[in-house]
């Protein structure tokens, strides 16, 4: 469960970020870009905040809720946080849709490593060679 937090929050934080732009680029692509602008953004402070010496999980949190704030005052600003009823159900899919994938992907992970697992890449790896 905590991934498919981590993912929304991702997702909400692009969405943030993007919104000041919303008068300037299409809808569409900030539905479509927010979890890029968002996994840029929690890079970028990640980095850093590891080069600064300050990184753990609650700083992180501080400085990520540090940056939505930002962008939404910015946003606020702007006068970019007025949405139409389509803007707003077109977010409302997206986060939904987002969040079943994320549920899906995260239940059926197939990227975890066992030692079974990496036996059997190592027998591909021995076959293919």
């Amino acid at each position: 469960m905590n991934q498919v937090l981590f993912t929304i929050g991702i997702m909400l934080t692009g969405f943030a970020i993007a919104i000041p732009f919303k008068n300037r680029v299409a809808s569409l692509f900030i539905l479509f870009s927010a979890y890029i602008w968002g996994s840029l953004a929690w890079v970028l402070a990640a980095s850093l905040l590891l080069f600064l010496g300050f990184f753990n999980l609650t700083v992180m949190i501080i400085f990520m809720i540090t940056v939505i704030i930002i962008f939404l005052c910015i946003a606020n600003r702007q006068k970019s946080l007025q949405f139409t009823i389509n803007e707003w159900g077109g977010i409302f899919f997206s986060l939904a849709l987002f969040t079943a994938v994320a549920i899906f992907v995260t239940k059926y992970n197939f990227s975890i490593a066992t030692i079974d697992s990496a036996a059997r890449i190592f027998t591909g790896m021995s076959l293919v060679r």
